[in-house]
Order: structure tokens, then C-alpha cells, then sequence
């Protein structure tokens, strides 16, 4: 998975979800994501895409939501899962973030035992 291939997904995202697109930035050397809802971008960690690529998919449809709904509660999740099974991602949630996803048929676990590893 490369970065241009996390911009298409994020312009399909913001299609679906009739927002204007949002440009991705793969950032190296940072724990987390972030929207930038001033300049319409948003970041994805580097770490994400050596977790896995659906796992980088995952984690740029969550930033996008941030376009709609910056909070993580209820009305988030809802927005997140909907957009999610639209790329074929079904969600496991521990909280915030899900311990579990599945995407093509695969399940990929991403726990903090799993980021670690991806970080490390």
C-alpha cells in the first residue's frame, strides 16, 4: 500500500460522504493520525501501512470521518462503520479504535501488541 493509493480511497471516501476531498499525508516518526479540518488534509501514521493495508485504509476512512464528526462517540461510529462497509471493512471495536477488523476476507488484529510491532 503507498500513499497514492491512500489518496484514492480518501477521494472515494469524500465522494461518498459529499465532502471536498481531503489530500492524505503519510507522516514517519508519529503515533497518530490527524485531521486538519483548516486545510483539508489529513495525516496517516507510516506505521499504519506496514500494519497492514487494510489496516491503512482503515485508518485514513477514520480521519476523513473527523470531516463530519470531530468526536468519537456514537454518531462517529455509526458515520465510521457505514463508510468502512462501503470499502468492504467490517469493524470490531474495543473503544475508540477497533481491535479487529476484517477486509477481503482476512482478519487483522490490531491491538497494542500489534502497533507496537508495526512501530517497531
Amino acid at each position: 500500500m503507498e500513499e497514492a493509493n491512500l489518496q484514492t480511497v480518501a477521494t472515494q471516501a469524500c465522494d461518498f460522504m459529499n465532502i471536498s476531498t481531503v489530500k492524505i499525508t503519510v507522516k514517519g516518526g508519529v503515533l497518530r493520525g490527524r485531521a486538519h479540518i483548516k486545510n483539508n488534509t489529513a495525516t496517516v501514521p507510516a506505521w499504519a501501512l506496514k500494519l497492514h493495508a487494510g489496516y491503512a485504509i482503515y485508518y485514513t476512512l477514520h480521519e476523513i470521518v473527523h470531516f463530519r464528526v470531530w468526536k468519537h462517540g456514537p454518531e462517529f461510529k455509526a458515520l465510521e462503520r457505514e463508510l468502512c462497509a462501503h470499502f468492504g471493512i467490517i469493524l470490531f471495536y474495543r473503544q475508540v479504535f477497533p481491535n479487529a477488523l476484517v477486509w477481503k476476507g482476512e482478519h487483522i488484529y490490531c491491538t497494542k501488541k500489534d502497533i507496537k510491532r508495526a512501530i517497531s
